[in-house]
């Protein structure tokens, strides 16, 4: 490995959407929600249309609802 920093992810992506709705399912949470486009969200940041954290530099680890389904537990 290469000296630097590393953001290292779960395996797999998702929206907020999607993840905000995985989790609540595994809570048992009914709150109803509703995904919005970009252009919904309003921020000073500019945002990209698509940005997924790329782990090829790390061993893949677990994928990201294993990892929620752990942490619930």
């Amino acid at each position: 490995l290469q000296y630097g920093i590393y953001h290292i992810t779960n395996d797999g992506f998702s929206s907020w959407y999607a993840l905000t709705k995985y989790l609540l399912d595994k809570i048992n949470n009914t709150t109803d929600l509703e995904p919005i486009n970009l252009s919904e969200y309003k921020t000073d940041a500019p945002r990209p249309l698509y940005s997924v954290l790329n782990n090829n530099k790390l061993p893949k680890i677990q994928n990201w609802q294993q990892a929620i389904r752990e942490y619930i537990s």
